[in-house]
């Protein structure tokens, strides 16, 4: 599995539960982060996250040329300690609270999970930001203005590159069935229009986004093992929603 650089993500990760940032659990000390991580759906928040003049011109990925951009999740995230220099990112406290008498086993069978998980990966794995958010087409990005020889106000899907294959790779997370032809979406998901034989112009272009996804309440599903060990996991069905610009287009 590939990582991609968080950091020139059109949606740049203002990860809500996690303050407006990556939390800092050590102020003026250099750490790392756990490149593992599991977002179960009950810590997303709200739509996608929207930011504008974050893009690259890159041929990364599927080897086209192309306007590459991000599109990230809302989620809510605590950082804990896993060894003096390195954190990791967990549901906040606060969801795994609201189980109230259950927490404690709710968060434990997150751990044995997440220890499965993370065991596949080896000794030194590539960012693994997976969710329980699940994706089988249905998006719709539209500009404020032509783009790619695109009306302005119709939809941009038919020429957008969604996701490299790669994320339909991703590793299962273990116990949790993922319903069929959806693929989980990670913290982070390229999105990318080939320049092809367009122009690349100096203009803002505002972007609206829709995308259906179902919302899979793992750490519910935890709970509902506690007294049903063959308890399947409950899915919402979600319109994530955003807006973003870039300073550039293509004509």
């Amino acid at each position: 599995m590939r990582s991609f650089p968080i950091v020139f993500a059109v949606a740049v990760c203002f990860i809500a539960g996690c303050t407006s940032q990556l939390p800092d659990p050590l102020p003026n000390r250099a750490y790392d982060p756990e490149a593992i991580v599991i977002i179960p759906g009950e810590c997303i928040r709200g739509p996608w996250i929207e930011s504008g003049n974050s893009f690259r011109v890159t041929g990364d990925y599927d080897g086209h040329l192309g306007l590459l951009m991000q599109l990230s999740l809302n989620v809510a995230l605590d950082s804990e300690m896993t060894t003096d220099n390195v954190y990791r990112l967990v549901p906040r406290a606060s969801i795994i609270e609201a189980f109230g008498e259950d927490a404690a086993q709710v968060k434990n069978a997150y751990q044995e999970i997440f220890n499965e998980y993370r065991a596949h990966f080896g000794e030194n794995p590539d960012n693994a930001l997976v969710s329980t958010v699940y994706y089988c087409g249905g998006l719709v990005i539209t500009a404020n203005k032509e783009f790619a020889g695109i009306p302005a106000g119709e939809n941009l899907a038919p020429i957008l590159h969604v996701f490299p294959d790669y994320l339909k790779e991703s590793v299962p997370i273990p116990t949790i069935v993922v319903p069929d032809d959806y693929i989980p979406l990670q913290l982070n998901n390229p999105i990318k229009f080939w320049i092809d034989d367009h122009e690349i112009v100096d203009e803002l272009v505002e972007f609206e986004v829709r995308m259906p996804v179902k919302i899979g309440m793992m750490l519910t599903l935890l709970r509902d093992r506690i007294t049903n060990p063959s308890a399947e996991m409950q899915f919402t069905d979600e319109v994530l929603t955003g807006h973003f610009a870039i300073p550039r287009g293509l004509r």
